[in-house]
């Protein structure tokens, strides 16, 4: 295993770990790969796994490593070493690094209903603290009446199965959604009503070469807490048409399209644009 750095904390404690590196032993409650895509393909920038212990039941984690995305399978128990606790506004997470690693302790999630936690722990080589740790969330998970898993399994079939249903929703039927979990666990077509806030804003960086490095950089939230970033303002705004969205600078524009700016706009009734500054995140990327 990776060398560790920082100890093995409870969930409930990571606010008092801002900054430092740790290492957490959760299970897994869904993952979800975010992605962008573009008219000659994609690609996948991060993966954001949403986790709990017997000390806080959900708590997300972003993983940045390409090898971690294909390892991390709902239901599941995992030990992640060297991530590093991070705040953005009043919410604490946790990020991965070049040198973070993840280990599945409990696969696949049936175990935890077929097995004892005596049985589980035994199977693990880890060290006394971590299997205390996994003895302690493995009981938290049963004594929940199985509720993590049964929505683990439903997260996972879900994934699996790509069935499709053409039926047109009903008109004028809502369904009113106290939290987005419930907005996910919808079966039938119809209109959701939920309250949110954003969150996070994706701005898939196309018009200028970035290394992978910087991919960290198409997320707007880690970007408002840097001070010495002097391009926020410009990946955000540039010169185009407010009528048609198209950038009318052939160095503004996505790579894909370079020198491709279009001389009519579709939208306008004289075919002329009307020239401003758009919000960069509305241009047509395709």
């Amino acid at each position: 295993m990776t060398s560790w750095y920082g100890p093995l904390i409870d969930l409930s404690k990571a606010s008092h770990h801002v900054g430092h590196f740790v290492q957490l032993l959760v299970f897994v409650h869904r993952s979800t790969p975010l992605q962008y895509k573009l008219s000659k393909g994609g690609e996948i920038i991060r993966t954001d796994i949403q986790v709990g212990d017997d000390t806080r039941p959900f708590f997300s984690v972003t993983l940045w490593k390409k090898e971690m995305r294909s390892m991390v399978v709902a239901g599941d128990v995992v030990l992640l070493q060297n991530v590093k606790i991070t705040k953005f506004r009043d919410i604490f997470q946790a990020r991965t690094v070049d040198w973070s690693s993840l280990h599945r302790l409990v696969h696949p999630y049936n175990s935890l209903v077929s097995k004892g936690s005596v049985e589980l722990v035994a199977e693990c080589r880890v060290g006394i603290a971590a299997k205390e740790k996994l003895r302690k969330v493995i009981e938290w998970v049963q004594r929940t009446g199985y509720s993590a898993l049964n929505n683990a399994e439903a997260y996972n079939c879900q994934s699996r199965q790509l069935s499709r249903n053409w039926k047109l929703p009903e008109p004028n039927k809502f369904r009113d959604c106290p939290s987005l979990s419930e907005v996910l666990r919808l079966t039938s077509h119809c209109k959701a009503i939920f309250s949110a806030s954003v969150g996070e804003i994706f701005l898939p960086i196309t018009w200028r070469p970035i290394a992978e490095s910087e991919n960290e950089n198409m997320f707007i939230s880690g970007r408002l807490n840097t001070s010495r970033d002097n391009n926020l303002a410009e990946d955000l705004i540039c010169t185009g048409c407010r009528l048609c969205g198209s950038p009318l600078d052939p160095e503004q524009g996505s790579t894909v399209g370079k020198n491709s700016v279009p001389l009519y706009c579709e939208k306008s009734s004289d075919r002329l644009h009307a020239v401003s500054l758009i919000y960069r995140p509305f241009i047509c990327m395709g």
